[in-house]
């Protein structure tokens, strides 16, 4: 439980000013903020979406933690006397002050600081599940093979929609008079465990998605660019690796704390050396998963800067559209993903002004999970 720590608001605070700070810079510096242009979202545009996500879900973790460090330090501590030693002040145990004893003003913010936690629980896992529906999008697009199958695709997306509904869900209900009755910390273990479970099974999907990456980069050594292509699709199984191993240890300790605040006894969290120790665990490690995600959408400069579409284009022009096994090549693109061939300057090409006048020819194929021209 995050709250028993009582400075871990403030660390999260500063850490994701420079995040946010790094996040709008990155996406100047690879794309002038292109990819927020709104024909990018009318044409439903992966990175797009996940780039607005991002820039909205920061911010909403953020104003959680500016609140909370601000109550944290206009309320301050609690001494509880020793029984046995009423006369001697340096025998009293200093607790933080408990919600039910702020003052009014600060108590009509928990409310709103609690939905806005759980909007930025939301919109992190969604967009880590859209991730692995953006894998299948990089194999059409580089290494012209499928990455997961149509079903699978679907899947994700609907989990990240599920995923993003639950959380506010979750604070609704363990929000209720009834069930602060029973216990008033639940609104923020069921949550946090709801989320370290979800960092889990997405951390198990990397797992996966690591050995497919392996099975790709090696059937792509046949390929006419076979240096090219897998130099890329390495650094994104790279980057791949560790958003996992983070995940894996930002997952455990929501799940060893919020399974702890379950107990009667709650060892771990009412002592003070754990509990702080499983959270600044928990923060360093989501600010690195944040980090990962947009440099595996705003990637380094050889893989998403000025120049980075002539290999998607060397592929195209000289394949003449078959693969490597030189039967047509099926490039099925994920929902909601445009592609063009025109140039582009980023390593996810946008539509050219040709492409987008002819959007009305266009129509999605359900079985095949591509979009075909009539």
């Amino acid at each position: 439980m995050t709250h028993l720590s009582d400075y871990s608001f403030l660390q999260r605070a500063c850490e994701l000013v420079y995040l946010f700070m790094f996040a709008i810079y990155r996406v100047w510096q690879v794309n002038r903020f292109k990819c927020l242009h709104p024909s990018r979202f009318r044409n439903g545009e992966l990175k797009s979406i996940v780039t607005l996500m991002v820039l909205i879900c920061i911010p909403c973790q953020l104003y959680y933690d500016i609140t909370s460090t601000i109550i944290k330090y206009q309320e301050g501590f609690l001494a509880i006397p020793d029984p046995a030693q009423l006369t001697n002040p340096l025998a009293d145990t200093i607790i933080t002050k408990p919600e039910m004893l702020w003052t009014p003003e600060h108590q009509s913010l928990v409310v709103p600081t609690d939905y806005t936690l759980c909007v930025g629980f939301s919109l992190q896992t969604g967009t880590l599940f859209l991730l692995q529906s953006f894998w299948n999008y990089l194999a059409n697009s580089v290494a012209k093979a499928n990455f997961m199958g149509s079903w699978e695709f679907r899947l994700y997306i609907v989990w990240s929609v599920v995923s993003m509904a639950m959380f506010p869900i979750l604070q609704w209900v363990f929000s209720r008079p009834e069930a602060q009755l029973q216990n008033p910390n639940w609104k923020e273990i069921v949550p946090e465990l709801a989320y370290g479970i979800e960092l889990f099974i997405i951390a198990c999907l990397g797992i996966h998605s690591h050995f497919r990456f392996r099975r790709l980069i090696h059937q792509s050594k046949s390929h006419a660019n076979a240096k090219q292509v897998t130099r890329r699709l390495n650094y994104f199984m790279e980057m791949n690796k560790i958003l996992t191993f983070c995940l894996t240890l930002c997952a455990a300790s929501f799940i060893i704390l919020s399974g702890d605040g379950l107990t009667k006894e709650m060892y771990l969290n009412t002592h003070k050396f754990t509990a702080d120790l499983l959270i600044c665990n928990a923060n360093l490690l989501a600010i690195v998963v944040w980090f990962m995600l947009i440099m595996i959408f705003h990637p380094r400069e050889g893989y998403g800067g000025p120049g980075t579409d002539t290999l998607l284009h060397t592929m195209q022009k000289e394949d003449k559209g078959f693969s490597t096994n030189g039967y047509p090549a099926h490039n099925e693109q994920s929902i909601g993903v445009a592609v063009s061939n025109g140039p582009a300057t980023d390593y996810i090409p946008y539509q050219s002004q040709q492409d987008t006048s002819s959007l009305s020819n266009t129509v999605y194929s359900p079985t095949t999970a591509s979009f075909n021209n009539q």
